[in-house]
C-alpha cells in the first residue's frame, strides 16, 4: 500500500493523464462515416430529439446511398422509419438537403424515381473535409424539428 502523501500524488497523475486523454481524443478530426460515427450521429439526435419531446427515426447512409444505420426510437410513428431513409437517400443522391429539392430544378426526379425522393426536410448531407460523404435523414417530428435535430446532430458530431 502507498503512503498517502504518494497515494495522493499517484492520484492527481492519473487525473492529469485521464483528462489529457480525453482532451486528445476529443480534438481529433472523424474523417469517414463509417458504423462508429453513424451510431455518435444516432445518438446525438435522439439526445436533441428527447429534448425537444419528439420521438424519431434516424437513417445514416453513405455517399452512394447505402445504409448504414436506422434507428427508431421507442413511440416514434412507424412511418417515420421509411421517411427518415427517404430522406436521408434524397440528400445522399442529389448532395443537397432534402427541403430544396423543390427549390433546385430537381422536382421531376419526384416523380420519376417513384417515391424515393423526400422533398421536405429532415435529409441533410454530410460533408467530412469538403467532401460528400453520406447523408442523416431524421423523421417523426415537423420539418423544421427533424431539420433541427438533423443539423444538431451534424454540427454536435463533425463541428
Amino acid at each position: 500500500m502507498y503512503p498517502e502523501k504518494e497515494y495522493k500524488e499517484l492520484i492527481e497523475k492519473i487525473k492529469i493523464k485521464v483528462k489529457e486523454e480525453l482532451k486528445k481524443n476529443s480534438s481529433e478530426k472523424i474523417s469517414e462515416l463509417n458504423l462508429d460515427t453513424a451510431r455518435k450521429l444516432a445518438d446525438t439526435a435522439v439526445k436533441k430529439a428527447l429534448e425537444i419531446n419528439v420521438n424519431v427515426a434516424v437513417a445514416v447512409m453513405d455517399r452512394h446511398g447505402n445504409m448504414i444505420l436506422l434507428y427508431r426510437m421507442d413511440n416514434s410513428v412507424l412511418a417515420a422509419v421509411e421517411v427518415a431513409e427517404k430522406k436521408a437517400y434524397t440528400s445522399a443522391a442529389l448532395r443537397i438537403p432534402s427541403s430544396d429539392v423543390l427549390n433546385s430544378g430537381f422536382d421531376k426526379l419526384v416523380e420519376t424515381l417513384e417515391g424515393k425522393i423526400a422533398a421536405f426536410g429532415g435529409g441533410i448531407p454530410i460533408k467530412i473535409n469538403g467532401k460528400m460523404a453520406g447523408a442523416l435523414g431524421i423523421s417523426g417530428g415537423s420539418a423544421k424539428e427533424d431539420v433541427e435535430i438533423a443539423e444538431y446532430a451534424i454540427n454536435a458530431v463533425f463541428g
